[in-house]
Parts: structure tokens; C-alpha cells; sequence
């Protein structure tokens, strides 16, 4: 699906397509400041995740060397991460500045690995197998999977410090979110099919679908809600749901003609995610970056600041998600190969100014609520 978000706006300005959405909500009325991050002697950079105090991870690429390295950002300022040589990737990192990844193994495989906030790294995944550490809580607990080998069927898997713990089952299984009090989500996958799924504990739940025979449980809120996407029946179109604690699912709202995923939830149940579709006209897929908030849809795509809009730049993913409604996103130039990471931060009006500035730190949030009473 990332495929189809690198193809976005070949053909049409934000404004114009933000124009043609039928959105039931003032999807404009928010507004973003972009921090574009710096690369530093990296050629590319891509940020995959943030923590509530700001801090940003991911990897960076140097030209005509293989492999990644996994970053982090205090601010926009960049920083390599130990891999004692060996390529890295960091693809999340706690409120405490721990981070977890993988590096490159002994032969040629990647094994989860975590960085503490002093930069240095501890490899828990096995050294002869292949494994990724792909999420983690502020308890320290990363969830991931660890195989035998690349390619080789996996296991959802737990890693309380070094040490592992499997809660996949016999189907193949990955863990891709894990909150405050150590639920995993993902999904269990057979030979032609995938079914979301949360672990806690010894206790598995097997999340219901919208009849497809697809489906994936991307993120987790410490409330226990979950965000994910099931194909529909046939399996042609996907559409971003929510599962409550209890496994309720609700359908978020997606303009007619479109398909919707999700990629993280916030603890205030905000979902960040995409909603795309195929263009006739253009023969592209048309992909909007989206956050759904309760019963309003924001299109993100047509909310980034008047400066970066006037220089062509458009949001064409996004990854990371925190409480305070940051976004790291990935922007093009127009339709160049030009492409940059960034840090989207809600702008405050005035009175979320005033109260910020009083010592109430809503970050913005106070705007949105405001916007979308007065929308109602």
C-alpha cells in the first residue's frame, strides 16, 4: 500500500483535489506548521515514529552505500545511532528516549535490537535468526517477531529486556503496536489470508472483520482501543475500522469511491491514516493523508501551512502519531524525485496560545475541539 502513496498528486494540485472530497466535516480547518528534519550527510532520510516529547526515529541513507542506518532526532538535529557498522533501522522509541529496531546479524539477517537514551545498543533478538523490534511501550516491553531466517514464517513476539517471548501460535503471526500495559496488535496470517489479532498475555482474541478475508490490527491506545483495516468482501476495496477493548468494531467514516487504512491512535482515540483511490482521469491512485477524530475526518493533505503549499510540496505518507496530534510525515515536490521528512505540528489558535502560555499545555488540541464544536 506504501506503493501507492510515492504516486500521489501527479496530476493534481492539494487545493484542487482537497476540493473535490465531499468530506461531511470542515476538513480545512485545521492548519499544520511543517519542520522539515534535517539529513545531515545522509542522502535520505525517513522518519518512522515520535514520542510525546518530541523526539523522532528512523534512517538515513548515504549515496552509493548499502544498507541503512537508524536515526534519531532531538528537535529536527540529527543523530546515527550505534550499529557497530552494520546496517540499522529505529522504528519506534518511547517517551523515555529508549528505542527499539534491528540491526544487520551475523549472516546478512536483521535481529531486533533496542538503544537506550545514552545511544547505546542492546541486541535481544537471536543472533543466528531474524527478527525486528518494531514497537515499544514506556515500560520498555518491545513487541516485534523473531523467525528462524529471512523469508521464514514468524512469530508475533514479546521482548521484556532481552529476554523473548512468543505469543504467536502455529499460523505465522507479527506484533506491530503494544501499549502501556503490554497488549500486542497484529495480525496471525495463513496462506491466503490474514486476521487481526491482540495478545495479552497468554490470552489471544481473533478481531472480527467486514468479510474479506484480510485484516490488521496496526495500532493500540492504553484504553485498549485498536486501529486497523479489513477488506471488504472479495477483497477489492480495504476500509480503516476500530476495534473497542471489548472487540466491537466501528467503521471510520470514508468519502464514497475511496479505500482507507490506518497507520497509529493517539490516547485521545485520534487515528492517523489514508484514505485512496483510483483516478480514471489521471490513471494514479489519488491517496490523502487523513486523521479521524471521533465523528470528523481532517483531511491533513490540504491543512500543511501556507509556505509549504505556495512551494509545492505535498504530503504523500505518514507514520508517526503522539498525544499532543504531532505527525512525522514524508513530502514531494510536486512531481519530482525530491522527496523530504518532516514534523507536522498542529497550529494553535489564539486562545489555545493564551492558555498554553497560562500553563495549561494543550498543544493545539483545545483548537481542534473548538473547530469541530463549531462544525457541529
Amino acid at each position: 500500500m506504501t506503493s501507492t502513496l510515492t504516486t500521489l498528486f501527479q496530476q493534481r494540485s492539494a487545493i484542487g483535489a482537497a476540493l473535490a472530497l465531499a468530506f461531511t466535516c470542515q476538513a480545512q480547518a485545521a492548519q499544520y506548521s511543517v519542520q522539515f528534519l534535517e539529513m545531515g550527510a545522509y542522502q535520505s532520510v525517513t522518519a518512522n515514529d515520535l514520542n510525546n516529547v518530541g523526539q523522532i526515529v528512523g534512517s538515513g541513507r548515504l549515496a552509493g552505500v548499502d544498507g541503512a542506518q537508524a536515526v534519531l532526532w532531538n528537535g529536527t538535529a540529527i543523530t546515527t545511532l550505534s550499529s557497530s557498522g552494520r546496517y540499522s533501522s529505529a522504528h519506534a522509541i518511547n517517551d523515555h528516549g529508549v528505542v527499539a529496531g534491528a540491526v544487520g546479524g551475523l549472516h546478512d539477517d536483521e535481529i531486533a535490537a533496542t538503544w537506550n537514551a545514552a545511544g547505546q545498543r542492546t541486541d535481544i533478538g537471536a543472533p543466528h535468526g531474524y527478527s525486528q523490534g518494531l514497537t515499544i511501550n514506556n515500560a520498555g516491553q518491545v513487541g516485534g517477531f523473531e523467525a528462524a531466517e529471512q523469508f521464514s514464517a514468524g512469530r508475533a513476539t514479546i521482548w521484556n529486556g532481552s529476554t523473548p517471548t512468543s505469543v504467536g501460535g502455529a499460523l505465522a503471526s507479527s506484533a506491530y503496536a503494544i501499549n502501556g500495559i503490554g497488549q500486542l496488535a497484529g495480525a496471525e496470517h495463513g496462506a491466503r489470508s490474514s486476521q487481526a489479532t491482540v495478545w495479552s498475555g497468554d490470552q489471544k482474541t481473533t478481531l472480527a472483520g467486514l468479510g474479506g478475508t484480510y485484516s490488521y490490527a496496526y495500532a493500540i491506545n492504553d484504553a485498549g482501543v485498536i486501529a486497523g483495516m479489513s477488506t471488504l468482501a472479495g477483497n477489492a476495496h480495504y476500509r480503516a475500522v476500530t476495534w473497542d477493548a471489548n472487540g466491537t468494531l466501528t467503521l471510520l467514516q470514508t468519502p464514497d469511491g475511496y479505500d482507507s487504512d490506518v497507520r497509529q491512535i493517539n490516547k485521545h482515540g485520534q487515528v492517523l491514516g489514508f484514505i485512496s483511490r483510483y483516478s480514471v482521469e489521471t490513471d494514479l491512485d489519488e491517496t490523502r493523508i487523513v486523521i479521524w477524530d471521533g465523528d470528523t475526518l481532517i483531511d491533513l493533505s490540504a491543512s500543511l501551512d501556507a509556505q509549504t503549499i505556495s512551494e509545492g510540496w505535498q504530503l504523500v505518507d505518514a507514520s508517526g502519531f503522539n498525544d499532543a496530534g504531532w505527525v512525522v510525515g514524508r513530502l514531494r515536490l510536486g512531481t519530482s524525485n525530491v522527496f523530504r521528512s518532516a514534523l507536522l505540528t498542529p497550529v494553535p489558535e489564539p486562545e489555545a496560545l493564551v492558555m498554553m502560555l497560562a500553563g495549561v499545555g494543550l498543544v493545539g488540541l483545545v483548537g481542534w475541539r473548538r473547530r469541530r464544536a463549531t462544525a457541529a
